[in-house]
């Protein structure tokens, strides 16, 4: 499990993100999600190795989401913060529409997240 800051609670210099780090925080790990924690984790790691502090950074968990329903897509990005943070009982989401053209960004979304992740499109 992580604190705060996503360390470790038994290695204060050791970071763990994902689904290590789930036990405290109260969301699903996804890819999306991830990525909303890897600057955070890294401008640490990146601080430690300058033998300075850069403190906490805002805390925030932002995901999105875009899938098939059949000849429709539906896509939806959400901000699970309030969640997290128990001020709300739920993430705030922002829904797309299933139709076709939700399916055509999702499409594209999904070429564009891989050629960034990868350096290709698959």
């Amino acid at each position: 499990p992580a604190n705060g800051d996503f360390r470790s609670e038994k290695y204060d210099d050791v970071y763990v993100i994902g689904d290590v780090a789930a036990p405290n925080v109260p969301v699903g790990m996804a890819g999306t999600i991830l990525h909303s924690y890897a600057p955070w984790v890294v401008s640490n790691i990146v601080a430690d190795l300058a033998g300075v502090s850069v403190g906490k950074p805002p805390f925030r968990i932002v995901g999105t989401c875009a899938l098939d329903v059949g000849a429709y897509g539906i896509a939806a990005a959400c901000d699970f913060t309030p969640f997290v943070k128990k001020q709300k009982p739920y993430p705030d989401c922002i829904f797309l529409p299933p139709s076709p053209v939700t399916r055509m960004f999702k499409e594209m979304f999904e070429k564009m997240y891989f050629n960034w992740l990868l350096g290709a499109v698959p």
